[in-house]
């Protein structure tokens, strides 16, 4: 089977649909545009057997090449009044196979108008009728001979399969062929003297009626006409009947009707014409239940005394039956409630064809609907699964009951095929449909409810809240440095990170309660029917408990702990909507950041120009970078042997227009959650470089301390800018200290190992700043060991009053450490005369802080610097 070409993606997989589960040979054809010649687009497997050509060398071909069916020319002009008036165009042609041999041929054409205005199709389904032709040649033969000999009539009456009844002028039958127990069940003999009016269906008798007076009064009549007939076993047969009126011929004496059966053309006209209703539903989108409801309809009418349900597969693997219009509602909830992975729907899974069950009321495995069955006095159960395949899925289950003990006739099997496959097209379609609900709904790595679902669902609960007088909470869950697990273990880590971090979010929350992803790594959480303030704040602790745990991340074999800042937001005492809420729970969420991360934070109503106030600084940031408006300050650091500066630490600053210089403090923040601090700490490498470079021309040489952030560790390309850098500007490695503080370092250690070592690799020198104030000091002392330099915290040198203090006694540990390492010591802070004397007593070597000089300008400092 190959694919529609060129046709829209809405239309194909229907198209595909009906071809492929077609049992007749059909071919599609093309007209683009409208008038153009018609082209062969789409064949299915029972056009190849009957032609003998492989897709591929066919498509793209005109009608004509099958030498005999409908003109490639006047396709669309033959089939259009047919179409117009409501019917399909019905030719008989020879067409010419691959082999060369022509093949007599029922055609059955009609247009189908797809949703592309420029473009008409045309879909022909081809019948062989040679050996029925043939059949007929012998049969024509055949009858000739007869009509020579003298016995010809008696022969047709007894042998034929036609119903010949003969009746006088009151309709009472005087004669009848045998074929009548063939065809109705009755002996022959059980008919004569019979009306045979009374044999006419109840809603059939008056036309009957009137017909047979017609003929007996020698008025025309509209023959044949079609009437139910009743058979012997009280069931009706659709027959077409003739009569010819020879009351006045001695030999007869009576009215000649000749009857035929119909009922299975009859059926199989009515079921297209109702498969047709169906395919419309599917393809125009109605809801499933309607459409298996008529199926079981359809099945219903079809087999006489039939009760049918139609099971529907859920994602749970249940079936539940929203289609069963004459069982009782009983009997139906007895169908949902029973388990799918019992012996009998394990029977039902492995079988290919209908399973029959007989004298179901005494079958131990149907004994839960027993007294069910009895009340709707049913015998036997026909179960046949729907699949869109033999090797597919379950999609659902026919359950037929009969009150008969039987299973289903030769004629009710094809029905029974036709109905599967009208109800798996349904299925595969409304499956299809679910799951682009689902994607449309949801997001795609977690599986959550994505922004527009869980907004949708705050706005009902929102109305319910307003309604019901009940609070509604919404917590916005941002993960702290979850950048840096993505930037040094890779996408795939941290997919897998959201992942695990959705299942334990949501598996943390009550049923009624909802988790989202709103996009990137923030989760929101929407509390309904909460007492107040009290019950928010409980959530939000119970969120941050269960994000201690680390995560294990198969795909970078490696353990991570990844903590979150909690933003949370109610409605109590105030009107919101669903937008509003998540907004002013999102501004908590970035003050419980600012305030430290790894905690929660309660919105104010201030906190909407906080945000808008960081919102313009982010803004203002990004043109800063790009407009140059960055400056670096230099604060010297001093060897206390002797007080000489040996070196600086560089310093950024911004000159926002407007504001004058801003300090670190009040921008780098940003810079580090936006990004933006892994471009600014680059250039304010290569600025400081580049300004010790031209130092070197004026003053003694200097070494220089630059600040690395969490973000910039993680950062790939952090190695190879500064060999960049270093190559660049002509610093020599060794004159170049890197600061990295310890909770930088806590933020991912594995990967901070990594880069540290390969700076180290450079030649570059290490310093931990920040020395007493991280999660693990002496850890990460231990671990980060290739380190050469150690900063005291200017939380303990501001405390150095005097050498008893207990901050001295600090100090004085941490350099007694740093030398048992190796490392030199470095204070910062310090800011008068006291703390320097107790710093030189202490042993400490190097210092910095405002006693020597603030941070300031390269041409501020250039003459304080040792020439």
């Amino acid at each position: 089977m190959l694919p529609l070409q060129e046709q829209p993606t809405v239309l194909a997989p229907l198209f595909e649909a009906i071809v492929r589960r077609a049992s007749v040979a059909v071919a599609v054809w093309r007209s683009f545009p409208i008038g153009a010649p018609m082209r062969l687009v789409l064949v299915n497997d029972a056009f190849c057997d009957l032609t003998g050509y492989e897709p591929g060398a066919v498509l793209g071909l005109p009608p004509g090449f099958l030498a005999g069916t409908i003109a490639a020319d006047g396709i669309l002009e033959r089939c259009t009044p047919a179409f117009l008036a409501g019917h399909a165009q019905l030719e008989e042609h020879d067409i010419r196979g691959n082999d060369g041999e022509r093949t007599r041929v029922e055609t059955r054409s009609y247009l189908v108008r797809g949703p592309e205005l420029e473009a008409a199709y045309a879909v022909t389904e081809y019948r062989d009728v040679t050996a029925l032709r043939r059949e007929e040649e012998r049969s024509d033969t055949a009858v000739e001979e007869l009509r020579r000999s003298a016995e010809w009539a008696q022969a047709l009456v007894q042998r034929g399969s036609d119903l010949i009844f003969i009746v006088d002028d009151s309709a009472r039958i005087t004669w009848v062929s045998p074929s009548t127990t063939l065809v109705l069940g009755y002996d022959p003999a059980e008919l004569l003297g019979v009306n045979c009016l009374e044999l006419a269906h109840p809603d059939d008798a008056t036309e009957a009626a009137e017909a047979f007076i017609r003929e007996a009064s020698g008025l025309p009549t509209h023959t044949p006409v079609v009437i139910r007939a009743r058979h012997k076993d009280e069931s009706y047969r659709m027959m077409t009947f003739e009569a010819a009126n020879l009351l006045d011929n001695p030999a007869v004496a009576g009215i000649v009707i000749t009857a035929r059966d119909v009922t299975t053309e009859v059926q199989s006209d009515a079921l297209l014409v109702e498969e047709a209703a169906l395919l419309e539903s599917v393809a125009t989108g109605t809801q499933l239940d309607s459409i298996v409801v008529d199926i079981a309809r359809m099945v219903e009418r079809a087999v006489p005394g039939a009760m049918c349900s139609v099971g529907v597969m859920d994602g749970d693997g249940v079936v539940r039956h929203p289609a069963a219009p004459t069982m009782s509602k009983e009997l139906v909830a007895l169908l949902d409630a029973s388990p799918s992975d019992s012996e009998l729907g394990a029977a039902v899974r492995r079988a290919e064809g209908p399973l029959v069950f007989h004298h179901v009321v005494d079958d131990p495995r149907w004994g839960a609907m027993r007294s069910a069955l009895i009340a709707q006095e049913l015998s036997s159960c026909w179960v046949l699964g729907v699949r869109g395949s033999p090797t597919s899925e379950l999609l659902g289950l026919f359950t037929l009951f009969h009150p008969d003990d039987r299973g289903p006739s030769a004629q009710e099997l094809p029905l029974l095929g036709r109905a599967q496959h009208l109800a798996a097209i349904a299925m595969e379609r409304a499956r299809f449909e679910s799951r682009l609900e689902h994607q449309a709904l949801h997001d795609s790595l977690t599986g959550l409810p994505n922004r527009t679902l869980l907004l949708d669902r705050l706005e009902h609960a929102l109305a319910r809240a307003e309604r019901d007088g009940r609070a509604v909470a919404v917590l916005f869950i941002d993960l702290d440095s979850f950048k840096v697990v993505n930037d040094s273990l890779g996408h795939a880590a941290g997919d897998e990170l959201l992942g695990h971090v959705a299942e334990r979010l949501a598996a943390a929350v009550p049923a009624t309660d909802t988790v989202g992803r709103f996009g990137g790594d923030e989760f929101v959480v929407l509390c309904e029917d909460i007492e107040g303030e009290a019950d928010a704040v409980q959530m939000a602790e119970r969120l941050a408990t269960a994000m201690q745990r680390p995560f294990a991340l198969a795909v970078a074999g490696a353990e991570v702990v990844v903590r979150c800042s909690i933003g949370i937001a109610l409605t109590e005492g105030r009107e919101v909507n669903a937008d509003a809420l998540v907004r002013d729970a999102d501004a908590a969420m970035y003050r419980a950041k600012d305030e430290g991360r790894n905690r929660y934070a309660l919105f104010e109503p201030q906190l909407h120009s906080r945000m808008l106030s960081r919102l313009k600084l982010e803004h203002a940031l990004h043109h800063g970078l790009a407009r140059d408006e960055l400056r670096v300050a230099y604060q010297p650091i001093v060897r206390l042997a002797d007080g000489r500066i040996v070196g600086v630490e560089a310093l950024v600053r911004w000159e926002r227009p407007g504001h004058g210089l801003v300090g670190a403090v009040d921008f780098v923040p940003v810079a580090e959650e936006t990004g933006l601090i892994v471009a600014m700490g680059a250039w304010v490498l290569r600025a400081a470089c580049e300004q010790i470079v031209a130092w070197d021309a004026v003053v003694d040489p200097l070494n220089l301390s630059v600040n690395l952030s969490a973000r910039q560790l993680a950062d790939p390309s952090l190695v190879a800018t500064v060999e960049r850098t270093l190559a660049e500007t002509g610093l020599a490695p060794s004159r170049l200290c890197l600061e990295v503080t310890e909770s930088a370092l806590a933020s991912d250690a594995d990967t901070a190992v990594v880069a540290l070592a390969a700076l180290k690799e450079l030649g570059v020198r290490l310093a931990i700043d920040d020395f007493g104030t991280g999660y693990a000091t002496l850890d990460y002392v231990r671990r980060f060991s290739m380190a050469d330099e150690l900063k005291i915290d200017r939380s303990f040198v501001a405390g150095l009053t005097d050498i008893h203090v207990p901050d001295a006694a600090i100090v004085s540990a941490s350099i007694v450490l740093a030398n048992a390492l190796g490392f030199d010591t470095v204070a910062e802070g310090v800011e008068s005369p006291e703390q320097l004397a107790v710093l030189r007593r202490l042993g400490c070597q190097y210092a910095q802080g405002y006693w020597f000089s603030r941070p300031v300008p390269a041409d501020e400092l250039t003459p304080l610097l040792p020439h």
